[in-house]
């Protein structure tokens, strides 16, 4: 199959896509009467303890990423609003991809804080 360098990907339009956060935030707020940002450690420990497979993801997270139980807690979060904007169940995918988006940031220099980890000294003009 040939590939057309410049050929655009279909993107879902700006209008779609607030309408898709929008549903996801109603289901967050269904589910649990706050955003998942806002999910507490216990709200987050029961996620898990619920399911075993990504509980078993964490704590490999944990021991081979060398991750604190505030950046699982972190992770856990954006896994389960993956699923949300996917309309599904939270699954083992959703966390891989909340770990890859991690890792990326760690790779290009950017702190889970979002700044740079390079500092003020080589960032500024």
């Amino acid at each position: 199959q040939e590939v057309k360098l410049n050929q655009k990907a279909k993107s879902d339009s700006s209008a779609e896509i607030r309408k898709r956060v929008t549903q996801c935030k109603q289901v967050q707020l269904e589910r649990q009467g706050h955003n998942n940002s806002e999910l507490s450690g216990s709200q987050i420990q029961e996620i898990l303890n619920r399911n075993s497979i990504l509980a078993e993801l964490a704590q490999r997270a944990i021991d081979r990423m060398d991750l604190s139980m505030r950046a699982i807690h972190r992770i856990v979060r954006i896994s389960q609003t993956i699923a949300d904007l996917e309309q599904s169940p939270l699954k083992k995918e959703h966390m891989l991809e909340a770990l890859n988006f991690r890792q990326d940031m760690e790779n290009s220099g950017i702190t889970a804080s979002g700044r740079n980890k390079i500092g003020p000294a080589l960032t500024d003009g």
